[in-house]
C-alpha cells in the first residue's frame, strides 16, 4: 500500500515496556488497547513477544468502556458491513447525535471538543 504504514502496536507496547523496566526492572507495566483503549480484542490470541516470560508477570492490561465511543463504534462497524453512499451522512450524523447523548454519563463527563462535535451535529 503507497502512502500507508501500518504497525503492530504489540511492536510498540513490548519497546515501551521494555524501557521502563530498564529504569525500574521491578515496575508493573500497564498496556491498554486501540481506539481510546478499548479494544483489547487480540491480547489471548497474539500476545505481547517479550524476551523473557518472567516479565509477562508484570504486565497487566488495561481498558476503558466509553458509552459515546460505543455508539459510533456501531455505525462504523455496520458501515463495514454494509456501504451504502446515498444514506452514509445521514446514518454518520444519526450515530453522532446517539453517542453525543451518551457521552455526558461518561466517566469524564463530556470534554470541550466533544461539545465542539455536539453542536455541529445539533446545528
Amino acid at each position: 500500500m503507497v502512502g500507508l504504514n501500518i504497525a503492530d502496536w504489540r511492536v510498540g507496547a513490548a519497546q515501551g515496556a521494555v524501557a521502563v523496566w530498564k529504569g525500574n526492572p521491578d515496575a508493573l507495566v500497564i498496556v491498554q488497547g486501540q481506539l481510546y483503549a478499548s479494544n483489547l480484542e487480540h491480547v489471548m490470541d497474539r500476545p505481547m513477544k517479550l524476551a523473557q516470560s518472567c516479565l509477562q508477570s508484570r504486565l497487566v492490561y488495561s481498558s476503558h468502556e466509553y458509552f459515546w465511543h460505543w455508539k459510533i463504534d456501531h455505525f462504523f462497524m455496520h458501515l463495514v458491513n454494509t456501504f451504502r453512499p446515498y444514506t452514509f451522512r445521514d446514518e454518520l450524523k444519526k450515530a453522532l447525535q446517539q453517542a453525543s447523548q451518551v457521552g455526558e454519563q461518561d466517566e469524564f463527563g463530556s470534554t470541550p471538543s466533544f461539545d465542539e462535535v455536539r453542536r455541529r451535529v445539533h446545528a
